[in-house]
Parts: C-alpha cells; structure tokens; sequence
C-alpha cells in the first residue's frame, strides 16, 4: 500500500491506495488566504491520481474526516463532483460549515457518525464497520481500519473546550499486515490524554510505525506519553511552506513547533539517508514572538512544507520506503 500526504497548504489531505480500494482521511482547504489555490493542490492531485491508476474507477470508498474544520474538510464538496464517494465517516460534533452538509446529503453516499459512546463500547478494540473500513482482502492481507476516539459529550469537559472541533477528533489506527500507522487530526493534549486514560492497561494499541504529526506540528498537540505508546520509526507533518506567510498559513500559527519537532527528534527511531534542513517556529503564533529557525533534521520526520508531498510505500512485512517531492 502507498499513503500520500498531498502537499496543499495549511491543511490536511491524506490518500490511503491500497491493492484494493482508495480512502481519504481529511480534504481540507487552507481556512482564509489561500482557499481556492489549496482545494485545486487537492482535486488535481486526485485527478492525477486517478488518470495514472485508472483500475481504481475514479472511486474513493470513504472519506474519514477526522474532525469538522474547514482545513480538513474544505475540498470534500469539490471532491465528491468530481469523483465517486461512496462513504463519509466524521466525528458526530457537528458545527455551522461540516461534512454533515451538501456531500452527507447525497442519497448515493452513506453517512456514519462517531462519538465516543460507541468507541467504548467496543474498548479497547477499536470501532470498525463496512463504512470504516471498505478494503477488500488482496492476496491473504486485508487491511485494516479502527477508530479510538469521537466526539465528546458535555460530561467530559467545559464548555470551552467542547466548543472546540479540535477535541473532538478521531484517532484513526490503519494496518496493512504488520505496517502501522496512527491519524490523529487535531486532537490537542487534553483529548490526548483523555484517550490514554480510557485505554489505560491497552495502551498497545496506540503502538505502530508511522505517525501523522497532530495539528500540523502544533505545541499542543503532541504528548510524550503518546509517543512512547506508539513508539514510531516515521512522522509526518502537514503545513504550509515558509513562503506563505497570510492569514491562515503555517506562519500565522506557528507550524510546525521547534519543542514538538525536538520531542519527535527524541523519540523517532528511524533515521534519514540524507540529513537535510527544515524550518521551525519558536512561538504559538506571528503574534507570540514567531522566529522562524533553520533546523537539521536527521531523524525519519518530514513535513510537506519541506518536502512537499510525502509518499510512504509500506509492504505487508511492514518494510517501509518514503519518497518525498524535493
């Protein structure tokens, strides 16, 4: 199987091709300047896509979203006109502009919503079903596709962070034989720990090789515990290059951090062919003293905004290759 972190922008766009089928998790659209040139990096990639390996039909099984913001949710609309959706899976905390609009109302595509109700219910297992996961076998490996954690109820927390989308992101375990990977949207160290601590005693399910980086390499948003649970060989980022510097861009936010990229420095246990530099931010935002540093990055740890798209080959044997743009 080939995962693809398409280079869009501030935002996240992620293609999972496997022998047998294709899922999305997110189709975002960078939110103020750059909305329309983020979408058309999205719709042409999948055109590309498409017209290169054209025994896929033009078909998406599932689109997983991992939580109701415009950067991972944006392009879904455009997506869904030009191509074949037949599922949408998405956190159940909805707000104003979701996927629960236009896309969801298609009679011709099947809705499932996630909270946290029915994840439990299945603790520590996983939340699986044929709209989750659509992929067929292929010969004797059958992927497969679970998720840990949905929306929240107002229990949980204060209204502030319930208010949040952030929090209410799905964390997505994907396995192709003994290849691993963990999606974790937005998710920021509240949510994340709120999830280790329902998974207390069975945190091994958080175990696997490759790690998309949560909220764009965000300081909040990754925890060293997770870490250490997951035990990653491979992380990946995606932001907005350094060139972008709007409202809205990896810059206005401080994507990604210099702490996390260091903790993730620590952590990951795989390392480059070839030691290449990559931009930091030292800051929260453009307006919390934002400097952006020069960083050597040696570690198996890619961001699109250095690399642009980033495509991991991983085989049933779990052997990993990763082929980036630059």
């Amino acid at each position: 199987m080939k995962i693809h972190f398409i280079d869009m922008g501030q935002g996240l766009a992620t293609l999972l091709q496997f022998p047998k089928g294709i899922v999305l998790i997110d189709a975002g659209t960078q939110i103020l300047g750059g909305k329309k040139e983020s979408e058309v990096k999205v719709t042409s990639y999948l055109t590309d896509f498409f017209q290169k390996n054209p025994s896929y039909n033009s078909t998406i099984d599932a689109i997983i979203v991992t939580h109701n913001h415009e950067d991972h949710t944006g392009s879904i609309p455009a997506i869904a006109k030009l191509f074949k959706v037949k599922n949408i899976v998405s956190t159940d905390h909805k707000v104003g502009q979701d996927v629960q609009g236009p896309p969801a109302k298609d009679k011709n595509i099947k809705t499932f919503f996630v909270d946290y109700d029915k994840v439990l219910a299945v603790l520590p297992n996983g939340l699986t079903n044929a709209q989750i996961d659509p992929i067929g076998d292929y010969n004797g490996v059958d992927p497969e596709i679970k998720i840990f954690s949905g929306s929240h109820k107002e229990a949980d927390w204060n209204k502030g962070l319930l208010d949040n989308p952030n929090f209410h992101s799905l964390a997505i375990r994907v396995k192709f034989g003994k290849a691993s990977f963990l999606f974790i949207g937005d998710m920021q160290e509240e949510s994340i720990d709120f999830m280790l601590t329902k998974y207390e005693g069975h945190t091994d399910v958080f175990d696997v090789d490759v790690y998309q980086v949560g909220h764009h390499g965000s300081a909040n948003a990754t925890t060293e515990q997770l870490l250490d649970e997951m035990s990653p060989q491979i992380a990946v980022m995606s932001a907005s290059h350094k060139e972008d510097t709007q409202k809205g861009s990896g810059f206005d936010y401080g994507h990604p951090n210099i702490h996390i990229v260091d903790m993730l420095t620590q952590k990951i246990t795989g390392t480059r062919d070839k030691a290449r530099y990559g931009f930091v931010y030292d800051g929260h935002s453009s307006t919390d003293h934002n400097t952006r540093i020069s960083k050597k990055i040696t570690k198996k740890i890619y961001c699109t905004c250095w690399d642009n798209t980033i495509v991991i080959a991983a085989t049933p044997a779990g052997e990993y290759t990763v082929h980036t743009g630059k």
